[in-house]
């Protein structure tokens, strides 16, 4: 008998001791503790390769531990910066689901192309670096039907892998695990079926104790989501790291870095890459202690989450501050900032990546009356020192075309050269189009002697669309390959445009699908960020030059044909943005007139123009590629000459021809009125434009 019993409880004991040390465990790891006990990372995901060490991101601790299944929160949103660790804390979750938590899971990624690269570059990195997801995880790859780019197969459950632009890819069986990945980029209403963030969320409904997680780097204020899911949270907290010295717990906040620029210090090398500030301290707020960047590591791991305020448990909020970022030294953070106050209007990417703060915009339109006061004296259609190239917009009316050539130099200064005004049936008349032509072939002449041609001229398709693309494609195409623009000599090129559907901060999208249209005449339609160019336009009419003369970076001349024109500044001013909510009560930005009713040709030519001129690669020109295009144009344009070449007599006043009156049919009563009639051509969201 006492063999026997000791026997037994030698077995017992010892499957105790195998449930303790091999299966319980694991079963309530969470992801934080699962993370470093199995996570590999390899070149392709990580600077840092080996083994996961939640050291390095000590901010993403509590938002895994709140995803694990121990914790009772259902809702987890974090609000980070760029380069912040968001999308490992995803990879993480997820790794954890597919081997200690199956069950049905989903990530939603804002595009195709994203949900792409992601499960190329971290997803399908991670499972073969990581013994434990490969044992369990089919791969396509290798011939198993089991799994395929998006949908991954594991013993208990699955992974779909979907994006926001797809209505039918969210909707469908339940799951018990929703993510979405930088939400403030996901389309707010898809194919009119709702918000697909809460298409996801609505396929968890029904499945016991259900996780939902939300990162996103913010955008602008007051329609960013993630700000808002984080201030709808019953809880939410933010990362706050200790003073080395005085030990006081604090967020720590741009306004306290500390730093002086070298003498001659240039933000940027020879390549265009960024410098980074020598020397940037931080100054406590309790001490006024300097603090050195190599205390940075040791604060991070000594800093904590902070309660803002606690209304109960089902969804939990995490911010990180920007500085707190592992990946991005402060003295990045200080050149970033400098290279935004150069060019203001990437103030908002350093406001948003940098900081991981919603970037709040001016919403008036600048006044038009200092635009008009600051006209200069060269003649229309005269090109003046400063300008490299030549782009030209066209706006196509019922009656009339309208034209506007501008002139592009270095660090993005601008000169408006050529306004006019073609009049003529846009529609059933080639007289216009002719003289269009006529324009578009011209050598235009430049101060100090010689000519230049325009490079790339943009014209938009929203109205009379296969009447615009007919005369297009008698002319030089753009070259369109792998989400590229390439605009190549001898010129000039033609590009047609339109809007794209949804405000993005993107100027130009290369075109991805084909239109009826575009079938028709074999060519293609480029989309442009309407919205943020507006943004962009107006930061650069705010650009003042300084008292000794200096030109601010994105500084917009004007010659002495607008001088006599206030029409053409209250054209160009003639709109702000305005917040409201949708139908379904999303906010949302709008463009709006000023003044109803009034025009605002010139500003619709000045958008087309700076897409232009970013379709051309100004936004990514080196030093070389600037040296190249000076070689090709003539050395008068190079130096501060005279304004008027020699053959030419200035013209103090230009008067534009008055407004055509176009009498049509009562089928066509806008038309008749002279307002603008528009068929629009639904045209899907393009890839990125990337040079």
């Amino acid at each position: 008998m006492r063999g026997g019993v000791a026997t037994a409880s030698g077995a017992a004991a010892l499957v105790d001791e195998l449930w303790d040390t091999h299966i319980e465990p694991d079963a309530l790891l969470d992801p934080s503790e699962w993370a470093p006990a199995h996570r590999r990372l390899t070149s392709r995901e990580a600077a840092r390769t080996g083994k996961w060490r939640n050291e390095l991101t000590p901010y993403l601790v509590e938002p895994m531990r709140a995803m694990g299944p121990r914790s009772l929160t259902e809702l987890t949103v974090l609000w980070a910066p760029s380069q912040s660790g968001k999308t490992e804390w995803i990879d993480n979750v997820l790794g954890h689901g597919a081997h200690l938590w199956p069950r049905p899971m989903m990530l939603m990624q804002p595009t195709q192309n994203t949900a792409k690269r992601w499960v190329r570059q971290r997803f399908d990195t991670m499972v073969q670096a990581t013994p434990a997801l490969r044992a369990i995880i089919s791969d396509a790859r290798t011939g198993d039907d089991r799994s395929s780019r998006f949908y991954k197969d594991f013993p208990g459950g699955n992974l779909i892998v979907t994006w926001a632009g797809s209505a039918a890819e969210a909707a469908g069986a339940p799951i018990g695990l929703f993510l979405g990945d930088e939400i403030d980029k996901f389309e707010i209403d898809v194919d009119e079926q709702g918000d697909p963030l809460e298409q996801g969320v609505f396929r968890t409904e029904g499945w016991y104790r259900p996780k939902l997680g939300y990162g996103s780097t913010p955008t602008r204020e007051g329609t960013s989501r993630i700000v808002l899911e984080y201030q709808a949270c019953e809880q939410a907290h933010v990362f706050q790291e200790p003073c080395p010295f005085c030990h006081t717990l604090q967020e720590l906040i741009f306004q306290q870095l500390r730093y002086t620029l070298p003498e001659g210090f240039r933000l940027e090398d020879r390549r265009g890459g960024l410098r980074e500030v020598r020397g940037v301290t931080y100054e406590c707020i309790a001490c006024h202690t300097r603090i050195p960047e190599a205390y940075k590591p040791r604060m991070m791991m000594a800093g904590r989450y902070v309660e803002l305020w606690n209304h109960g448990e089902k969804s939990v909020g995490y911010r990180v501050p920007g500085l707190c970022a592992s990946f991005r030294s402060w003295g990045r953070v200080a050149a970033m900032y400098e290279r935004a106050k150069e060019r203001p209007e990437t103030m908002q990417t350093f406001t948003n990546l940098a900081l991981g703060l919603p970037y709040a915009e001016t919403r008036d339109a600048p006044p038009w009356k200092p635009l008009l006061d600051r006209c200069e004296g060269y003649p229309r259609g005269v090109v003046q020192p400063g300008c490299r190239f030549l782009t030209a917009m066209v706006d196509v009316q019922k009656n009339r075309l309208e034209l506007l050539v501008v002139g592009h130099g270095r660090r993005s200064r601008a000169w408006s050269l050529y306004h006019e005004i073609i009049p003529g049936d846009a529609e059933t008349s080639d007289a216009p189009w002719a003289e269009l032509d006529e324009l578009l072939a011209r050598a235009w002449q430049c101060a100090g002697g010689g000519s230049l041609r325009i490079w790339l001229l943009a014209i938009d398709a929203r109205y009379l669309t296969d009447r615009v693309c007919e005369w297009a494609a008698k002319h030089q195409q753009p070259e369109y390959a792998q989400g590229e623009i390439r605009v190549r000599p001898p010129g000039p090129t033609v590009m047609v445009t339109m809007g794209a559907p949804h405000a993005t901060l993107q100027k130009v999208y290369a075109p991805k699908n084909v239109t009826p249209a575009e079938k028709r005449h074999g060519l293609k339609v480029a989309q442009i960020g309407v919205s943020g160019l507006k943004s962009t336009l107006y930061t650069r009419l705010r650009q003042v030059k300084e008292p000794t003369g200096a030109e601010p970076w994105g500084y917009i001349h004007f010659g002495a044909a607008e001088s006599t024109r206030p029409d053409y500044f209250q054209q160009l001013t003639a709109e702000h943005l305005v917040r409201k909510h949708d139908a379904r009560g999303y906010p949302k930005e709008y463009w709006e007139k000023t003044t109803k009713g009034a025009r605002n040709e010139v500003l619709d030519l000045w958008v087309g123009n700076l897409a232009a001129a970013a379709a051309s690669g100004i936004d990514t020109m080196r030093e070389e590629d600037w040296q190249r295009v000076e070689r090709e144009i003539p050395p008068g344009l190079l130096s501060e000459g005279p304004l008027v070449p020699p053959d030419v007599e200035p013209s103090p006043t230009y008067t534009p021809a008055p407004m055509p009156v176009t009498t049509t049919s009562p089928q066509r009563t806008t038309a008749a009125t002279g307002q603008r009639r528009r068929t629009v051509v639904t045209n899907p969201l393009m890839d990125r434009y990337r040079r």
